[in-house]
């Protein structure tokens, strides 16, 4: 049979090992851990507490000032509100260092923070 795009075996493979180490580099990000990943929860202006989320164990749940936030091994999120809106649910769950979510109305803000810079974007 003739190979009618005219690749060789060793293209074939070159191309097939960077197709593969594209997906790989794609999904290392998803795998990697960042070490001590902290919330740091702000309650009317002022730090409330810094929960540790690398360390919690078991799932659980803390008020603060009307939101109910649900804590888990390394991710937190608001699960209730007694604001109008609940926009604060919408963000869903807080794990990567500089993820924010606030529930304005009853002034309470959620950062994650891990102690490593990372950035989105750089602008010169």
């Amino acid at each position: 049979m003739k190979n009618t795009i005219g690749l060789k075996k060793s293209d074939a493979l070159i191309i097939l090992l960077f197709a593969a180490l594209c997906v790989l580099l794609f999904l290392l990000p998803l795998f990697a851990t960042g070490g001590n990943v902290t919330a740091v929860i702000w309650c009317g202006g002022e730090k409330f507490r810094e929960i540790d989320l690398s360390s919690v164990e078991e799932s659980y749940e803390i008020e603060v000032n009307g939101c109910v936030l649900s804590v888990e091994k390394g991710k937190i999120a608001f699960v209730s509100s007694t604001c109008r809106d609940k926009l604060c649910k919408k963000s869903g769950h807080l794990s990567k260092n500089g993820d924010t979510a606030a529930c304005v109305p009853n002034k309470v803000v959620v950062r994650i923070e891990n102690g490593k810079e990372t950035f989105d974007a750089v602008a010169s």
